[in-house]
């Protein structure tokens, strides 16, 4: 019997080092640029940081002061990258295979407004392809440091009549918040 429970103890120990060491990492912040904003305003602010996957929730101290996560971009490596640029020259050889309706519109004297749609940005494909683009265009391999890896995109609307002074911003994940900044 002792046995047995030694076993099972030994065992629930053995997976609990196998856990990776980012699931049990809170998020954490290391920078947020610019790092204020007016009154009456609605800005965007880049959050950079580690452990953010799934970044749900920005917290900010005080009143009068909103934020929500646009986007959210977490560190590549150069394998993804390779990947993401083999998927691009996919979908744009099959898009040129294969013209939008859009652009039969555009051919067919389509009014001004189908002008901006021959780009193809406003069809499923035309949204990924732009999507891959900007990520590859975004992509460092070496960051300056790890722990501003992930970045984080952030909409924050201050109202006219808001306090003034310091806020604390945290975000949220499933792992936990992280800490002030």
């Amino acid at each position: 019997m002792l046995n047995r429970t030694w076993l099972a103890a030994a065992g629930v120990a053995c997976c609990l080092t196998a856990v990776p060491a980012a699931w049990a990492q809170r998020p954490y912040i290391g920078f947020a640029y610019p790092a204020g904003g007016q009154q009456g305003t609605t800005f965007q602010v880049k959050l950079g940081g580690q452990g953010m996957d799934g970044v749900d929730e920005v917290l900010i101290s005080g009143t009068g002061v909103k934020a929500k996560v646009l986007e959210y971009f977490r560190p590549i490596g150069p394998q993804e990258m390779t990947l993401l640029g083999e998927q691009l020259r996919d979908l744009r050889r099959d898009a040129k295979k294969a013209p939008d309706m859009m652009q039969m519109d555009m051919m067919m004297g389509g009014g001004q407004a189908n002008k901006a749609a021959s780009t193809g940005t406003n069809t499923p494909t035309g949204r990924l392809i732009a999507r891959i683009e900007k990520r590859m265009a975004e992509y460092v391999q070496r960051p300056a440091s790890a722990a501003i890896a992930a970045i984080a995109i952030v909409e924050v609307s201050v109202a006219p009549d808001a306090s003034l002074g310091e806020r604390e911003l945290r975000v949220a994940t499933p792992r936990g918040i992280s800490k002030m900044i």
